[in-house]
């Protein structure tokens, strides 16, 4: 609880399974006897232990060729992305 403060509250030890909504309450002592609470939503990453690794089929392509579909495997699942040279394809479409 060191980390922790009026703010925030720092978890420790957590799992892809610590995911989803948390609720935290607090109530003064008298004379007043408040209560507040708030929820908020947990998502838990773990980033890969190794770099990504690249294989490809061949090192030059032709304009238009059809290249090799990528697969990523992460957990959680990563967003699904597609490039058009430096440009990601949902800001060109």
């Amino acid at each position: 609880m060191s980390k922790s403060d009026k703010n925030s509250i720092y978890l420790r030890n957590l799992s892809l399974e610590s995911y989803g909504n948390y609720t935290c309450q607090v109530s003064t002592d008298r004379p007043f006897f408040r209560c507040v609470q708030t929820t908020r939503q947990l998502e838990v990453v773990v980033p890969p232990s190794d770099g990504p690794i690249l294989m490809e089929e061949k090192s030059d392509y032709e304009l238009g060729t059809m290249c090799p579909f990528c697969a990523i495997l992460a957990s959680p699942n990563p967003p699904e992305l597609g490039y058009i040279n430096p440009m990601v394809v949902s800001q060109i479409t």
